[in-house]
């Protein structure tokens, strides 16, 4: 008799064949344009706004990545917004040239400093960049060409991490690996609904839907979603390089990872009229569904792993007690493979071998240096989901709560 268990497991397995199967064959279909961007046939004028809040170990790194694009000098323009910052934020971001430092008070969320610069801006093309992060020398060159296209509302760029330190950090570089063949694939679906990290508009049409939700704690799915929500596409640049500092701590990661996840369930719940649409195409029909699908089905599939390891624990704990902690009694017992002929183990593998297949299409096109190691991978693949899934929930605790948070 089938149980409720090996029902979920079959429907997560169908889940996962149907993302597997939808992901490979938009790889295939447009293989020969899945790592390119076309070339711009003109140069519009931009401007960079920077959000800073105390980044002085940061600020004049990403203002240099910007001031040496490989692009018109004279149609390029720097502004960077100072939210209070009580270090040497301002002092160091003043000492460049022709590089607008507006300050503000420190308060609310990053969205009332991109506000803030906007109003400053006279160019084009406006870009908003996080301060922590910076530009490889073509980035915005490679950006534009996109928004030459009028249904186009927004274009990203393929956000790496910078200088790795620890295993936390070169966990996380697996994973933007994987968050880069995605964005590929939802470019090429019209399916992405956010724009982090680094993200070029045309002013005029940002300034006529209303700028970005100030009381948002995450304006790049806010905008994103209003934007599609008014027909727009929003496209993703592979060669639009940002490199970004990530979290090194569990701490950071957390508030990370909790304000991401806050993000998603407050603004899908705003715009849930776009989710199974279908005048919104594979958006409506297919990312934003996975999103919700996915947050489910794992989070299930986690609750479930963990059940089973504490109740093999618990078990063991048992038996030990009962012969007195003859534990060496443990090397004696003859091992029981019958597991690796279950359909959940060929799933599981299953699983690990295409994510590893992913993130190897992703790094045979990066020209850098090996980053991960074995271990990296090992823990990325079974101890990672364990952390972001236990902060997922805790983002929808402070979700349902409506706990306060920042920027």
């Amino acid at each position: 008799m089938t149980s409720i268990v090996d029902i979920f497991y079959y429907i997560l397995i169908y889940f996962f064949l149907f993302y597997s199967i939808f992901y490979l064959l938009t790889f295939f279909t447009n293989k020969r344009r899945f790592f390119a961007d076309p070339k711009p046939r003109k140069y519009p004028s931009v401007s960079i706004i920077l959000p800073a809040f105390n980044e002085e170990k940061n600020i004049a790194k990403a203002i240099k990545s910007v001031l040496s694009q490989n692009y018109p000098k004279n149609k390029l323009k720097v502004i960077v917004v100072d939210d209070g910052s009580t270090d040497k934020t301002v002092e160091i971001a003043s000492k460049f040239k022709n590089v607008t430092v507006i300050r503000k008070k420190h308060g609310g969320f990053k969205s009332a400093a991109l506000n803030a610069g906007l109003k400053y801006v006279n160019t084009e093309l406006v870009g908003f960049m996080d301060a922590d992060s910076y530009l490889t020398k073509n980035s915005i060159m490679h950006m534009v060409s996109y928004l030459e296209d009028k249904s186009v509302g927004a274009v990203t760029g393929t956000v790496r991490v910078a200088n790795p330190k620890n295993i936390l950090q070169r966990v996380q570089h697996i994973e933007y690996l994987i968050f880069m063949i995605t964005k590929r694939v939802f470019h090429f679906v019209d399916g992405n609904y956010v724009t982090p990290a680094f993200a070029v508009y045309r002013t005029k049409e940002l300034r006529k839907i209303g700028s970005f939700e100030e009381n948002n704690p995450a304006e790049d799915i806010e905008i994103a979603l209003r934007y599609l929500s008014k027909g727009y596409k929003i496209k993703n640049s592979y060669k639009g390089l940002v490199y970004t500092d990530t979290p090194s701590t569990i701490r950071g990661l957390a508030k990370q990872r909790i304000r991401w996840s806050r993000g998603f369930f407050t603004n899908t719940r705003k715009y849930s009229h776009l989710i199974l649409n279908s005048k919104h195409g594979d958006l409506g029909m297919f990312s934003l569904p996975v999103g919700y699908l996915n947050l489910i089905l794992v989070n299930i599939f986690i609750g479930l792993l963990l059940f089973g390891v504490y109740t093999g624990i618990a078990t063991n704990v048992a038996y030990y007690q009962a012969i007195g902690f003859d534990f060496s009694d443990m090397f004696r017992k003859s091992f029981d493979t019958s597991f690796l002929s279950d359909y959940k183990t060929y799933f599981l593998a299953g699983s690990a071998l295409l994510t590893l297949v992913v993130v190897l299409i992703a790094r045979s096109k990066i020209k850098t240096k090996r980053v991960a190691k074995i271990k990296d991978y090992a823990f990325f693949l079974l101890v990672y989901p364990l952390i972001t899934n236990v902060l997922l929930i805790i983002a929808f605790i402070q979700y349902i709560m409506k706990s306060k948070s920042g920027w």
